[in-house]
């Protein structure tokens, strides 16, 4: 049998070295860029989730409920690759930019067992941990926030003063 030489051992050491860089690279790049849109895409969804109630918030203050299903029409129509929920402390969906999730048990539309924790602290304390949560539906990947709707004095006309937290909104994008 040939021995190698010296000259090829180096080389071939060399090389391995070099891939397993150039991997390291590769992995290290590949993990900042999921992270930096995975956090583009969260401020986002928040930016919309607070869109929606600000939207939302005068037309139920005076009881429209014609402007507000308008409204997730139009949401629903604008953005196609977004899911908005509205909902009450029971989890039934009030209001949704597809018209069809209206009614719907929200638990059912939950597709993680931490965003399932997360709903039921929110309508308990009225607080969200403020970030997002991945889900995976229909083999697609979704990051879905959630925002508190507090039962402010403006509120109070339809809703009375029992529950701090009425319910809240929920932001889905894939």
């Amino acid at each position: 049998m040939k021995e190698v030489s010296l000259q090829v051992k180096i080389v071939g050491a060399l090389a391995c070295m070099f891939l397993a860089i150039l991997a390291s690279i590769v992995f290290t790049n590949y993990r900042d860029q999921r992270i930096a849109i995975i956090a583009e895409v969260q401020n986002s969804a928040q930016a919309l989730a607070d869109t929606v109630y600000n939207s939302m918030v005068y037309a139920m203050a005076v009881g429209d409920d014609k402007t507000v299903r308008g409204q997730m029409e139009g949401f629903g129509k604008s953005l196609k690759n977004t899911d908005v929920f509205v909902f009450g402390f029971d989890k039934l969906c009030t209001y949704a930019s597809k018209q069809e999730k209206v009614g719907t048990d929200l638990t059912k539309e939950v597709k993680s067992g931490v965003l399932t924790v997360e709903l039921d602290q929110l309508l308990r304390t009225g607080k969200s941990s403020g970030h997002g949560y991945e889900e995976t539906i229909a083999g697609k990947e979704y990051l879905t926030v959630l925002r508190p709707m507090m039962n402010e004095d403006r509120c109070q006309h339809c809703h009375g003063a029992s529950r701090a937290v009425l319910g809240g909104l929920m932001v889905r994008q894939n």
